[in-house]
């Protein structure tokens, strides 16, 4: 497996990495090295995710961080339930 580190998540403040999988063989030096450069490419041009929080996390953090009424805390939290589809293929 080749990885490369791509900082730390903004959100949840876990270190970051990027993989990939190289399948064993007679290329997979060549392959790792190409798949190296690819990941850190990414990396540079920040083009690689900066979190890997769920949508449902983030509105539970907004949530906990808002500076409202308890009324507009739960009306949010039911919108949020009405119109955020819970992920149920473990969606990460």
């Amino acid at each position: 497996m080749s990885g490369v580190y791509a900082g730390t998540d903004p959100v949840t403040g876990r270190t970051h990495y990027l993989r990939e999988t190289v399948p064993a063989g007679p290329t997979a030096l060549v392959e790792a090295g190409a798949v190296c450069r690819r990941l850190l490419a990414r990396v540079w041009e920040r083009r690689q995710p900066r979190t890997d929080v769920t949508v449902t996390e983030l509105v539970d953090r907004h949530l906990a961080l808002l500076h409202a009424t308890e009324t507009t805390r739960r009306s949010h939290r039911r919108m949020a339930a009405k119109h955020i589809p819970p992920c149920s293929d473990g969606c990460r």
